[in-house]
């Protein structure tokens, strides 16, 4: 059965386990369930934020060329040419928590795109109209990619590749970021590295910003 927009907010983060559960509910709960839905309006006004840390997960990340929404081709090796690291931001249009963190993404390119980050935003599962309508809303100044824009594809996209191999249980698992190390870069090759730091939802704004400077202050001559 074909999801709807509010079915794809709530459970752009929740785990596959308890969705399953969610369809377990006895037909005497109807009653409750037709009031819950009489509350949505001023519910989908509140959602919680999701944050999690950056953690280090080994698998293997491929060089990719995806299109904008205009048709400009962007590849990831391009992309990291003279730069230190490279933010991957994988995110859905619609998405609550995609709508949150693009604000720390924006800021976090803002103030260290001069020092070596480069950053590049991957939409999944969302329609063009869907990802105008993102793209008009925040006016992120790094690129944006399009992966994937039908739900059926959600496990053929390589986010959901990603997410799998990094043992992320959200079921449409947005937003998930990767931050890359260029240093680690393979000269050549489909495979461009073989860890990376990630994360499960919203960047906690402040531990990155941090960890930014650490790794992207200049380095005082011996």
């Amino acid at each position: 059965m074909k999801q709807t927009m509010w079915n794809k907010m709530v459970s752009c983060s929740i785990p596959h386990k308890l969705k399953a559960q969610r369809h377990k509910i006895p037909s005497c709960a109807t009653v409750v369930a037709f009031l819950l839905l009489a509350c949505l309006p001023a519910f989908a006004q509140n959602h919680d934020h999701e944050y999690g840390p950056l953690h280090e997960k080994q698998f293997e990340f491929k060089d990719f060329t995806y299109n904008t929404l205009e048709g400009q081709s962007v590849n990831l090796r391009e992309l990291a040419a003279g730069k230190k690291l490279v933010l991957v931001h994988f995110f859905s249009a619609w998405c609550h928590n995609s709508n949150y963190d693009v604000t720390t993404v924006k800021a976090l390119y803002e103030q260290f795109k001069d020092s070596g980050l480069a950053v590049i935003g991957i939409c999944e599962y969302s329609k063009p109209d869907e990802v105008r309508e993102y793209l008009n809303q925040h006016q992120p100044a790094y690129p944006v990619v399009i992966e994937s824009q039908k739900e059926k594809d959600r496990r053929k996209s390589s986010h959901f590749a990603y997410r799998t191999a990094a043992k992320d249980i959200r079921l449409w698992g947005t937003p998930f970021n990767v931050l890359l190390s260029v240093d680690e870069f393979s000269a050549s090759g489909e495979v461009v590295t073989s860890k990376a730091l990630v994360n499960f939802g919203e960047l906690e704004k402040a531990d990155v910003e941090k960890f930014l400077k650490e790794r992207l202050q200049p380095v005082s001559p011996k």
